[in-house]
Protein backbone atom coordinates (compact mmCIF):
# COMPACT_ATOMS: atom_id res chain seq x y z
CA UNK A 1 0.00 0.00 0.00
CA UNK A 2 1.24 3.56 -0.77
CA UNK A 3 0.49 6.61 1.62
CA UNK A 4 0.85 10.02 0.44
CA UNK A 5 1.58 12.52 3.12
CA UNK A 6 0.48 16.13 1.24
CA UNK A 7 2.57 19.45 3.32
CA UNK A 8 2.36 22.97 2.41
CA UNK A 9 5.12 25.38 3.14
CA UNK A 10 5.04 27.01 6.31
CA UNK A 11 3.95 31.12 6.57
CA UNK A 12 6.06 32.73 4.37
CA UNK A 13 6.58 36.88 4.20
CA UNK A 14 4.67 37.13 1.54
CA UNK A 15 1.98 34.92 3.03
CA UNK A 16 2.26 37.19 6.36
CA UNK A 17 1.68 40.39 4.02
CA UNK A 18 -1.16 39.37 1.87
CA UNK A 19 0.73 38.95 -0.98
CA UNK A 20 -0.06 37.19 -4.04
CA UNK A 21 2.60 34.64 -4.54
CA UNK A 22 2.50 32.40 -7.29
CA UNK A 23 5.30 31.18 -9.06
CA UNK A 24 7.61 33.93 -7.58
CA UNK A 25 10.50 33.03 -5.72
CA UNK A 26 11.31 35.78 -3.71
CA UNK A 27 9.08 34.63 -0.60
CA UNK A 28 10.84 32.92 2.33
CA UNK A 29 9.62 31.42 5.43
CA UNK A 30 9.10 33.81 8.13
CA UNK A 31 9.86 32.44 11.73
CA UNK A 32 6.17 31.47 12.14
CA UNK A 33 7.18 29.00 8.67
CA UNK A 34 10.63 27.64 10.10
CA UNK A 35 8.61 27.02 13.61
CA UNK A 36 5.59 25.12 11.25
CA UNK A 37 8.07 23.13 9.50
CA UNK A 38 9.73 22.09 12.33
CA UNK A 39 6.55 20.88 13.73
CA UNK A 40 5.29 19.00 10.77
CA UNK A 41 9.05 17.31 10.80
CA UNK A 42 8.65 16.62 14.28
CA UNK A 43 4.98 15.06 13.95
CA UNK A 44 6.36 12.88 10.68
CA UNK A 45 9.73 12.19 12.77
CA UNK A 46 8.66 8.53 13.16
CA UNK A 47 6.98 7.73 10.18
CA UNK A 48 8.46 5.99 7.65
CA UNK A 49 9.26 8.39 4.11
CA UNK A 50 10.62 6.55 0.95
CA UNK A 51 10.79 9.44 -1.25
CA UNK A 52 10.61 13.38 -0.75
CA UNK A 53 9.20 15.27 -3.50
CA UNK A 54 8.74 19.17 -3.31
CA UNK A 55 8.64 22.22 -5.23
CA UNK A 56 12.28 24.25 -5.84
CA UNK A 57 10.75 27.22 -4.67
CA UNK A 58 12.78 28.54 -1.60
CA UNK A 59 9.64 28.55 0.86
CA UNK A 60 8.77 24.43 -0.31
CA UNK A 61 12.35 24.05 -0.46
CA UNK A 62 12.89 25.02 3.38
CA UNK A 63 9.52 23.13 4.37
CA UNK A 64 10.70 19.56 2.46
CA UNK A 65 14.73 20.04 3.99
CA UNK A 66 13.47 20.14 7.55
CA UNK A 67 10.67 17.67 7.02
CA UNK A 68 13.43 14.72 5.58
CA UNK A 69 16.10 16.10 8.26
CA UNK A 70 14.80 12.97 10.38
CA UNK A 71 15.15 10.92 7.38
CA UNK A 72 18.36 11.18 6.14
CA UNK A 73 17.50 11.58 2.94
CA UNK A 74 17.01 14.95 0.39
CA UNK A 75 13.98 15.87 -0.98
CA UNK A 76 13.51 15.30 -4.86
CA UNK A 77 12.81 19.10 -5.87
CA UNK A 78 10.54 19.15 -9.46
CA UNK A 79 9.55 22.09 -11.56
CA UNK A 80 6.39 20.29 -12.33
CA UNK A 81 5.50 20.48 -8.33
CA UNK A 82 6.01 24.75 -8.51
CA UNK A 83 2.78 26.44 -7.94
CA UNK A 84 0.64 28.23 -10.48
CA UNK A 85 2.21 31.09 -12.71
CA UNK A 86 0.00 34.18 -11.49
CA UNK A 87 2.17 36.31 -13.65
CA UNK A 88 1.08 40.03 -13.42
CA UNK A 89 -0.81 39.33 -10.30
CA UNK A 90 2.12 37.63 -7.82
CA UNK A 91 3.30 40.19 -5.56
CA UNK A 92 0.20 42.40 -5.52
CA UNK A 93 -2.20 42.34 -2.05
CA UNK A 94 -5.29 39.78 -2.15
CA UNK A 95 -7.49 42.72 -1.17
CA UNK A 96 -7.64 45.85 -3.29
Amino acid sequence: MTRVILVRHGQSTWNEQGLIQGRKDESILTAKGIEQALSVARVLKNVSIDQCFSSPLQRARATANAIVEFHGQEPQFLDSLCEINLTSWEGLAHQA
